[in-house]
């Protein structure tokens, strides 16, 4: 019986740590803090997500701006001409998404109509669903679809630039830079449903991407910025279609925070 009982308590115990070990195997313990004074830090994805404006797609982080400092959080434009897209935080503490075929007067550009305060984490994601309007523009704040003002809908052109990068936190061509910290970055090939988009987050606080119902067939890219391997040089791509790894330019050791959403 002591030997029978003996063997119980040594599975049950075993059966435990295992449950431990599964609960706590996905941590987010990092992420990347640009500075509030960033005048040189950027993460680059290179010739990537140049979506048509025909293609739906979903894009989406976790930020905190430290100023209220206009900063795009993902880009695909050239600077010194205005033409691509991005989605950025605004001086005026909104979030903006623009973009432009050949020429900034040929436009689609909408903006939230609420702010939104320095110094919080937040889950942002900009949703288009491929129908070359500013009407197919959804910005989703917390899990929450917003309020939106459309700026402009003027564009007959496609947005999609050739032989330009990638960003988040900078612009192709120009020394403006991200202030703000960025966590758990995903992209995707659809336009997500704000109960997709849900699934990202729990309680205030992110969820493993990987165990969500979408996960397999519309994630791109998924970046934890800064956590496992993760290192100054190189933010590993763990998407579910993978392959584009983030480098990182002037990234130090410090800038790997454990101020986490």
């Amino acid at each position: 019986m002591e030997l029978f009982l003996n063997l119980v308590l040594g599975f049950s115990k075993a059966a435990a740590a295992t449950w431990i070990f599964i609960g706590t195997s996905w941590l987010n313990e990092k992420a990347i803090d640009y500075g509030s004074g960033n005048t040189t830090k950027y993460h680059s994805a290179g010739d990537n997500w140049n979506f048509p404006w025909t293609d739906d797609f979903t894009l989406c982080a976790w930020h905190y701006p430290h100023t209220a400092w206009e900063h795009p959080v993902f880009s695909r434009e050239n600077g010194s001409t205005s033409n691509g897209w991005d989605f950025r935080y605004t001086s005026g503490n909104k979030y903006q998404f623009y973009s432009s075929g050949s020429g900034a007067t040929r436009r689609i550009q909408v903006i939230t109509n609420s702010t939104y305060s320095t110094g919080t984490w937040r889950h942002v994601c900009l949703v288009y669903s491929g129908n070359s309007s500013a009407t197919g523009i959804s910005v989703v704040i917390d899990g929450s679809s917003v309020a939106l003002t459309t700026q402009f809908n003027t564009s007959s052109e496609d947005w999609a630039q050739s032989g330009i990068n990638a960003y988040i936190g900078k612009w192709e061509n120009l020394t403006t830079y991200i202030r703000a910290k960025v966590d758990e970055v995903t992209v995707w090939n659809d336009n997500l449903s704000t109960a997709e988009i849900g699934e990202l987050i729990s309680g205030g606080k992110p969820t493993n991407p990987q165990t969500t119902s979408m996960w397999v067939s519309k994630n791109l890219n998924y970046y934890r910025m800064g956590d496992l391997t993760d290192s100054t040089t190189t933010i590993v791509d763990r998407g579910a279609t993978g392959g584009v790894n983030l480098t990182g330019t002037s990234i130090v050791s410090g800038d790997i925070v454990t101020s986490v959403p």
